[in-house]
């Protein structure tokens, strides 16, 4: 990376840093507090991600029978301040699949250094910055097992890439994938080096715990920093965290305790003095030069959530050949032979070798690691745990819930409706032209004001049939057809607040997955040998619905109507949109920010206590909202919480500001077919200056 990009990185960085300041100093806040509300400081769902793969689940059911206050976010902190050794074997297996990345020149010239690591027996992930493009990748190496052990290098096993086997690139969330040779000159076989299992679901670590990075800091030999590095952002893309890396651990691994993949590391924020210039480690100013970029003094870390990066990959292996999709699969198989738990052996005698094994010397466990390694740990008058039943071993981690099997009929259902809706043709304006026309037929054009919003209402409500289950709606209509996009690599459905795009089959996969989880939670939770009381179950498994990826969207929340049907049925609120959008825009009614404003940013918008401000599709949410006040007419307008009458204005200006899309055509003639009622704002904008919807927030 030349100093200019590495300029522009760093701004993005710490434009992202600074725009949590505000959250984090809260969350800091209340972690402080002895009465802190666990579920501000982290989502339910990914805690409750944690909670079973540490297997505490059913200890954190008790603990909140015998106490409300029970606080699950602490227990997991507490039971990460002591470790079974396992750690240490398990942490040496990752450094093994770690290694320095040269990049080189066609003619073989070093032109720099990062970090990759293997995810699967063939690929290695590192940053897009270390290596942006196929023919870098051609030129360059990947050297595993360089160490120093006593003062000397260890024996180098060098591979070469291999780019036209298999590569992935993303500049925006700065990862690379690119295969590596299965066997080098030497007979080495990359396999046996082991590799880091990718995981779907986010979840892998939660705020305030700590996090560990295997790394080759500025091309040196390897060194992990553990134990004193701690997660202090959650963003939609990123996770921000303390640690001690340096320019060259680029590309390098960031795990949780039990040696989960949680991040990929790739930049920092820089201390900075009074007058905003950037220091190095001798509290010296940095002079801006590339060559002592490596002496800056770092105050925090940037990682790319692993999650997100698995999500880009299974989108981008859709039109991937069936070969290069079963390497890529092979990222989620997790290399049994390098598992270790509590009692258990090494099951292969070349894991580990021989110079570096355990053994015993004068009746204690002896074991060398030649690593350089950065300790921080925990005070040992931290929570006590039951050191017989080792934290995070022996567990069935979520990410390893079985797919859906296409032998549940409903699942079949919704793979076949997929099938079914790409053969259609996706807008066909002459024959909806024609529908619309019929649909308002009888309705007197002359009509302004209340007259025309009672009229809208009776058309709308008294067309309005087929009230499909929520769980139908989702699997069979809107996923598959009713929110797709017309994108330059086919039909997608796109978040409605962030704008990225996903595969269908992907989105509705994960929902079947996330049903099976929930199902599989329920019957341990009522396992445990003192039940929790409904309520608190109904809790943590509405909570676990902030691990799916994906979330349907209603631009009208559930919680100001109730959640009642057919509000929460209806086709015409409902979009796709991330977890992570949903989280942040929580229940907060839609607001148009002024510049002076004070709010968080984020991918997905802008926002406050009581205001958002989405980033896309504000046309399109103004429409729907605009639609449920016609067709629901006193169903929502709680001044307090809900969306207020003097916003009104915001929507009619996002309204005409944003005209209805090519997109928004399709989904309107969609939903007519599915739902047999229309949205009027779509069909004829100019009915939202004159009907008057005020009349949305009384009665009808």
């Amino acid at each position: 990376m030349n100093i200019h990009s590495f300029l522009d990185q760093l701004k993005g960085v710490e434009r992202r840093w600074d725009q949590c300041r505000e959250q984090r100093e809260r969350r800091e806040e209340l972690q402080k507090h002895p009465e802190r509300n666990w579920k501000e400081i982290d989502e339910p769902g990914r805690i409750l991600r944690r909670l079973v793969s540490l297997r505490l689940s059913q200890v954190v059911a008790e603990g909140m029978v015998a106490d409300p206050s029970f606080n699950p976010l602490e227990r997991i902190i507490a039971e990460n301040e002591l470790q079974s050794s396992d750690f240490l074997f398990e942490g040496a297996q990752i450094a093994k699949s770690t290694g320095r990345i040269v990049i080189r020149s066609a003619g073989g010239q070093t032109l720099g250094f990062g970090t990759g690591f293997m995810v699967s027996p063939r690929l290695i992930l590192t940053n897009n910055h270390v290596i942006g493009s196929a023919n870098e990748a051609r030129h360059s190496i990947v050297q595993f097992n360089f160490y120093e052990e006593d003062g000397l290098p260890t024996e180098v096993i060098q591979h070469t890439l291999q780019p036209e086997v298999f590569f992935e690139t993303s500049s925006a969330l700065d990862f690379t994938i690119v295969a590596v040779e299965a066997v080098n000159t030497d007979g080495d076989e990359l396999a046996s080096l082991g590799w880091s299992p990718l995981i779907r679901e986010s979840g892998k670590s939660v705020m305030g715990e700590r996090v560990n990075v295997v790394q080759h800091p500025g091309g040196e030999h390897q060194q992990i920093a553990i134990r004193g590095n701690r997660v202090v952002d959650l963003l939609p893309d990123f996770l921000h965290y303390t640690s001690d890396t340096r320019r060259g651990s680029s590309g390098s691994g960031v795990y949780n305790d039990q040696w989960e993949l949680a991040a990929l590391h790739h930049a920092g924020v820089p201390k900075k003095d009074d007058q905003g210039r950037i220091l190095l480690v001798s509290g010296q100013v940095w002079d801006g030069r590339s060559d002592t970029v490596g002496d800056i003094e770092w105050r925090a870390n940037e990682g790319v959530r692993i999650s997100r990066i698995v999500e880009q990959l299974e989108l981008r292996g859709q039109r991937h050949s069936a070969a290069k999709r079963r390497l890529f699969e092979q990222v989620f198989e997790q290399p049994e032979r390098f598992l270790f738990g509590p009692g258990a052996a090494i099951r292969d005698d070349e894991l580990i070798p021989t110079d570096r094994r355990l053994e015993l010397e004068d009746g204690r466990a002896v074991w060398t690691i030649p690593l350089q390694v950065s300790v921080a740990l925990g005070d040992s008058s931290s929570p006590e745990h039951d050191s017989s039943t080792p934290i995070g071993h022996d567990a069935t981690p979520i990410s390893a819930t079985p797919r859906p099997s296409e032998d549940d009929p409903d699942y079949a259902a919704s793979l076949r409706a997929i099938e079914d809706y790409a053969r259609h043709p996706y807008y066909q304006e002459q024959e909806d032209e024609e529908a619309r026309w019929e649909y308002y037929e009888e309705l007197p054009w002359e009509l302004t004001g209340r007259r025309l919003f009672r009229a809208l209402n009776r058309l709308l409500t008294d067309t309005h049939a087929n009230d499909h289950p929520y769980r139908t709606i989702r699997h069979q209509y809107l996923y598959p057809w009713v929110d797709l996009q017309e994108t330059d690599t086919g039909r997608e459905l796109r978040s409605i607040y962030s704008g990225r795009d996903f595969d269908p089959a992907e989105v509705v996969r994960a929902d079947f997955e996330i049903e099976a989880r929930r199902e599989a939670m329920r019957r341990e939770f009522f396992a445990s040998e003192r039940a929790l009381d409904e309520d608190t179950i109904a809790e943590f498994l509405d909570g676990l619905e902030a691990s799916n990826p994906y979330n349907c969207e209603h631009v009208v929340c559930q919680s100001w109507f109730g959640g009642h049907r057919p509000q929460k049925t209806d086709l015409h609120h409902l979009f796709t949109c991330e977890s992570d959008c949903n989280s942040f825009r929580s229940n907060v009614p839609y607001y148009q920010f002024n510049p002076e404003e004070e709010r968080f940013r984020e991918d997905c918008g802008e926002r406050s206590d009581d205001k958002f401000e989405p980033a896309s599709g504000k046309g399109a949410v103004a429409r729907a909202t605009l639609y449920f006040l016609l067709r629901y007419p006193g169903a929502v307008g709680d001044e307090a919480r809900e969306l207020q009458r003097e916003r009104l204005d915001i929507l009619l200006e996002w309204h005409s500001a944003h005209p209805a899309t090519r997109y928004e055509l399709h989904r309107n003639a969609a939903i007519f077919e599915i739902q047999g009622n229309r949205n009027p704002l779509i069909d004829y904008p100019d009915w939202a200056e004159k009907a008057d919807f005020g009349l949305g927030f009384g009665s009808s």
